[in-house]
């Protein structure tokens, strides 16, 4: 492997992140959603201090998934970190405590409105999602360095391909509220299953079944 943007990725490249990543990772993160409508509301992007506030919703949905369990993958082109998705696996929950502990975190750090306006983002979705158990996934992000290199599709199709080996599972579910990605998700298999209103910004689920 080099560290070239323009070398294609495979799912040889996925590995399980940790804390020794977590700097790149939020890094990345920033990047990545810099310019997305959901965080530009989220975070106030009109008002000075965004990027501040970005970076701290990230390192705290970082701290989040970590002390969850859930799985957080990355993607590596050499020694740097390309992309990264984090998963919630089916039937589970976030627990109460470090749920807590983000909201506090959040909103003392980057102000109450910020956790407030991703909960009330959040609480459409959920209720939006299919009825069969399925993978969840809550981020999905490429570094713009490597966008073209197939970074987020690699990602994806190893969610699925471990949704598909996996009893608990129908499939693989995610939501944007950037219209331009629906085409993308669209053309590798997912369908989508509900759009809704929150704000100004337009939650879309998409669901791909396994098989």
């Amino acid at each position: 492997m080099t560290d070239a943007p323009g070398h294609r990725l495979s799912s040889s490249d996925v590995f399980e992140l940790d804390e020794s990543r977590a700097e790149e990772a939020v890094d990345l993160l920033v990047l990545a959603f810099e310019e997305d409508p959901a965080y530009r509301y989220f975070c106030s992007a009109e008002r000075p201090g965004y990027l501040r506030r970005l970076r701290i919703v990230h390192r705290c949905m970082w701290t989040l998934m970590r002390s969850s369990g859930q799985p957080l993958w990355g993607i590596a082109s050499g020694q740097r970190l390309a992309g990264l998705a984090m998963i919630q696996e089916p039937g589970s929950r976030l627990p109460v405590r470090p749920q807590l502990r983000w909201l506090l975190s959040v909103a003392l750090s980057a102000g109450p409105r910020v956790p407030w306006r991703i909960l009330g983002d959040m609480r459409i979705a959920e209720r939006a999602r299919p009825a069969e158990p399925h993978f969840y996934l809550l981020i999905l992000a490429a570094h713009p360095d490597f966008q073209g290199t197939g970074c987020g599709r690699v990602l994806l199709e190893t969610l699925q391909a471990r949704s598909a080996g996996d009893p608990r599972s129908r499939g693989v579910c995610l939501e944007t509220e950037n219209p331009r990605n629906v085409p993308f998700y669209e053309h590798i298999g997912f369908r989508v299953v509900a759009r809704n209103r929150y704000a100004d910004l337009e939650i879309t689920t998409l669901f791909r079944p396994d098989g």
